[in-house]
């Protein structure tokens, strides 16, 4: 009762209707299920209201239930009746029938033709047929691409389109029918037949996805029914068309070329009824592809112009290419925002129609008389002139993507600059990447790279933000960053030359690195491409904001990189500050009057002083040069020797026997410091800032320092007073060598004593025993012989200064100029000599007995002892009596080396001529033939001649050497 007062009420009255007839009884079924459901809800509250008062009436439960199903009937009742009468839906089941029934048509003709009782149709003629179903396959491609769009949004239009859909599809079925029939061909009519029925079930589905999607833009599963069954449907539609061309007359399909490129054509000049899926350059590459179709079917065309079986489907191509061409370039005119940019685009698309169909023509005239020389000239102007066009269609698709094509530019010229880096790479890791200007230093081109880097970054933030506007400014963001990233790779490559080959890990880290941001750039440009156009949330504006991290990141470890290096090319001056340091806090403490840890004597502080002139002239190559190898050397060198000099001169100080000698070392010693700071201040500022002006002041600063240093030798004897002897003097020289050289000969002398003779299984024991102990017998000879010459010598040469005969000058410089310098540096030459080959026979005799070496080596090594005893007699007897008891004793001591050297020689060639005979014998007693003899004998002669080579090659070296340290000698 409530429900039946609340709907009488004033607030839901409505007018009286003014419908009648037809539209009055439409709407009958939906009054008549609201009734029922006001009906139905009445009695249903009244049972829930009896039921309030007595709950445990189970009558009236059972009403209820009954009352509250009566109630959802209703509502599926009017609900329906409403999807029912939805806009389209009565049109979609018509439809749906009428497609049905024509199946069953072409399901019936597929029947006579498998029979052969599919009787031809008298009056009509195939090309009749092949026209009426050509034209309505296009229009229903036409009204299925439409019917596709208005499905998914536009139910008001939905009923007109399916029935403008259904009304071309009794056409084709018919003219399919009447080709069939009229084909004699059993394949070919099936083929049709067959198609057909494929193009009515899909039309069928697409009726069924219509119906379910009914305009709805919500139904988002049903669209894709839609675009699926729109898909089938089309493809359907194209496989038919082709089939129908491809067995139509040659004129007719022609003509129908012809027609179906005008039509493409004209659509250019209508709006489109939905805006375009993809972006610009979507479209561009589809554009691009299909006109390069069409440029390759005019020249196979005009290829296959004599055989027009061949020619047909070549012209169904083209078509087909042009009108897929026309189609993506009416969404590539709707996709971009440049009006002159879609002007261009239609009048070359439109001319390139023009250019196809007098192509088409051409080639339909030709195939009536294809001997006609005229006809095949202007064929031949047509497929040129198809070719033009599209080379211009293709000029303004490029204009419209300027963005797109200076990315694509940016990539080829990113890759260049990658390879660049490569080959400059594998010059950097070979060593030969050389700077021109040797004082050049990366510090030179710190800011430049810096610079560039921070502007490659900057540039990344402006290519990113340019991607999402227009073509305009993603061409200038892209070409300004790629100009940048030129300009880095440049100065990277001259800072990695400035770093030197001593550097060359270096030098190929930045170059990775730089080739590293490279790389990442042309990747951030590609995204860039890709994502031009796009909107916010689509993948590649996630893949370009992606590229755009890692840009940043690899500038920022390119950043990390250099600024590792710089720091790497500062470590020099660095290390020549520590050591400045560590040099001044020396110098104050030699200054002050504490005692020091140790005493030195004068001739340590002599000694002491040899290091600075080397650390100096290490100190000026390093400024010269500038290599960071050089420069860590020379700083070490220095610190070390000027801090040794240093503590030496203020030990050495305060054992002076005076305060004036103690102060003058003092003062010597704080004066060297200075002037060895001052070269290594002058140093660093050389390095820092490198110039011709400076390098040249090095001389003179270091000469300052040899000044000090001769100083500092000067206050060293003052502190020995007049009892001092100079370590310099050619005599104290000699002396000591001699001694150092008798020390070397008793070490060989007590190795050789603790030789024993080896045993080899290999040899019978007699024999070796024999060979061995005369070995160590032989060379104990030697070296008792050879030391009892040096202590000889030695004695020789202390008669000599007693004798006068060689004085002690303290002339210092001079010693290696006079005559007793000279005498003395032969002296000590010649027992250095003896001592090494004192050694060396030790050695080779060593090797000998534990079988590592041959007895060659060691009758070598003896002939070295006796030359080298020789040499040091020569020296002896230079100044010395030849009468005298010294004389006589070298001259005995020689005689013992000599004898004893001439015992070891002939011990050791026996043993080798015995080895030898053995082995000969060995080779030559084994049996063989004649054949292997031959062989053995060749093989032999073969041995001689090449020993013969080897032994006049190594006589020509001895002679050879022997010359060069003659000549060595006499300078």
């Amino acid at each position: 009762t409530d429900v039946v007062q609340a709907a009488s009420q004033a607030a839901y009255l409505v007018g009286a209707s003014c419908s009648s007839g037809q539209p009055r009884q439409e709407m009958k079924p939906i009054l008549d299920a609201g009734r029922s459901i006001v009906a139905s809800s009445s009695r249903y509250l009244s049972s829930a209201k009896n039921l309030c008062a007595n709950p445990n009436d189970a009558p009236n439960l059972q009403l209820l239930s009954s009352y509250g199903k009566g109630v959802a009937d209703a509502l599926r009742k009017l609900l329906e009746e409403i999807t029912s009468r939805a806009p389209g839906q009565r049109e979609c089941d018509q439809a749906i029938q009428e497609v049905s029934q024509h199946s069953a048509t072409l399901e019936s003709a597929t029947l006579g033709a498998i029979s052969n009782t599919l009787q031809a149709q008298e009056g009509t003629s195939l090309e009749v047929f092949y026209h009426q179903t050509l034209s309505a396959l296009r229009a229903m491609n036409d009204d299925v691409s439409k019917l596709t769009v208005i499905a998914k949004a536009e139910s008001e239009k939905l009923g007109y389109q399916v029935s403008e859909t259904c009304s071309n599809f009794l056409p084709m079925v018919n003219g399919i029918v009447g080709a069939a029939s009229s084909v004699s061909d059993q394949d070919t009519r099936l083929l049709l037949l067959n198609q057909a029925k494929n193009v009515a079930d899909s039309l069928m589905e697409m009726m069924y996805a219509s119906k379910r999607s009914g305009g709805n833009p919500k139904a988002e599963s049903s669209h894709r029914e839609v675009d699926s069954a729109s898909s089938a449907t089309l493809a359907a539609i194209q496989e038919l068309s082709g089939t129908m061309q491809s067995a139509s007359s040659a004129a007719n399909a022609v003509q129908s070329f012809v027609d179906d490129i005008e039509q493409a054509m004209g659509m250019l000049e209508t709006p489109l009824t939905a805006q375009p899926s993809g972006s610009f350059q979507f479209y561009q590459t589809k554009v691009l592809r299909s006109a390069r179709a069409v440029a390759k079917g005019s020249q196979v065309l005009l290829t296959n112009a004599s055989n027009t079986s061949k020619a047909m489907p070549v012209m169904a191509d083209l078509v087909a290419s042009y009108v897929e061409l026309s189609k993506d370039t009416h969404m590539a005119m709707a996709a971009t925002d440049q009006e002159e940019v879609a002007f261009a685009l239609r009048r070359e698309v439109q001319s390139l129609g023009r250019c196809t169909t007098s192509l088409l023509l051409n080639m339909s005239s030709l195939s009536s008389d294809p001997g006609n020389g005229s006809l095949r000239k202007s064929l031949a102007q047509a497929a040129r002139s198809v070719s033009t066009e599209v080379s211009k269609l293709l000029s303004a698709m490029k204009a419209g993507a300027r963005g797109v094509q200076a990315c694509d530019t940016a990539v080829r010229e990113l890759s260049g600059i990658v390879g660049d880096l490569e080959t400059t790479a594998l010059f950097a890791d070979s060593g030969t990447l050389v700077p021109e200007d040797m004082d050049d230093n990366i510090s030179k081109h710190r800011d430049d790279i810096l610079e560039k880097a921070k502007a490659l970054v900057q540039e990344t933030r402006a290519l990113v933000v340019a991607a999402a506007s227009s073509q305009e400014k993603l061409a200038l963001a892209a070409q300004t960053i790629t100009a940048i990233a030129k300009e880095l790779a440049s100065a990277t490559k001259l800072g990695a030359t400035a770093l030197g080959p001593a550097d060359k890990g270096a030098q190929v880290m930045l170059l990775d690195s730089t080739k590293e941001v490279v790389n990442t750039l042309s990747d951030l440009i590609a995204a860039s491409k890709n994502a031009s156009g796009k909107n916010a949330g689509e993948p590649e504006m996630e893949e370009l904001r992606t590229a755009a991290k890692l840009m940043v990141t690899s500038s920022s470890s390119f950043l990390s990189t250099f600024k590792g290096l710089e720091d790497e090319a500062a470590r020099g001056i660095r290390a020549f500050a520590s050591a400045m340091e560590a040099i001044q806090v020396e110098t104050d403490n030699l200054r002050s009057p504490t005692a020091p840890a140790s005493t030195f004597s004068p001739e340590e502080l002599i000694r002491a002083t040899k290091g600075i002139t080397s650390a100096t002239a290490k100190a000026v190559t390093a400024g010269t040069s500038g290599k960071q190898d050089e420069i860590l050397a020379a700083a070490d060198v220095a610190q070390r020797f000027m801090i040794d000099l240093l503590v030496t001169c203020k030990g050495a100080a305060f054992q002076a026997e005076t305060p004036e000698a103690k102060q003058q070392a003092i003062s010597a010693g704080v004066q060297c410091g200075e002037s060895f700071l001052a070269v290594l201040e002058h140093v660093v500022s050389t390095l820092e800032q490198p110039s011709p002006e400076k390098k040249q002041q090095l001389p003179n600063l270091s000469r300052a320092v040899a000044a000090s240093v001769s100083g500092v030798v000067a206050a060293a004897k003052t502190l020995k007073g007049a009892n001092w002897v100079d370590p310099n003097d050619p005599n104290v020289i000699a002396e000591e060598e001699l001694l150092s050289a008798a020390a070397a000969i008793e070490a060989a002398s007590k190795k050789l004593a603790s030789l024993k003779p080896r045993q080899e299984a290999a040899r019978p024991a007699d024999e070796s025993l024999t060979f061995d102990e005369q070995i160590i017998e032989a060379a104990r000879g030697i070296t008792n012989a050879t030391r009892a010459l040096v202590m000889s010598a030695t004695q020789t040469q202390r008669e000599l200064v007693a004798e006068g005969k060689v004085t002690q000058d303290t002339g210092g410089a001079r010693y290696l100029q006079d005559e007793e310098g000279q005498w003395s540096q032969g002296l000590v030459s010649a027992a250095k000599l003896v001592a090494a080959s004192a050694t060396q026979l030790c050695e080779a005799a060593s090797m000998l007995i534990q079988g590592e070496a041959s007895e060659e080596k060691l009758i070598a090594a003896a002939k070295g002892v006796a030359q080298s005893n020789t040499q040091l007699l020569m020296a002896c007897m230079v100044k010395a009596d030849p009468s005298s008891d010294s004389a006589r004793r070298l001259n005995d001591a020689n005689s013992a080396v000599t004898r004893a050297t001439e015992m070891l020689v002939g011990a050791a060639k026996d043993a080798v001529a015995h080895e030898d005979a053995a082995r000969a014998q060995s080779t030559v007693s084994q049996p063989m033939g004649a054949v292997k003899r031959q062989a053995m004998e060749l093989s032999l002669l073969e041995q001689v001649v090449k020993r013969e080579r080897e032994l006049d090659l190594a006589r020509q070296n001895l002679e050879i050497m022997r010359q060069d340290k003659y000549k060595k000698g006499r300078k």
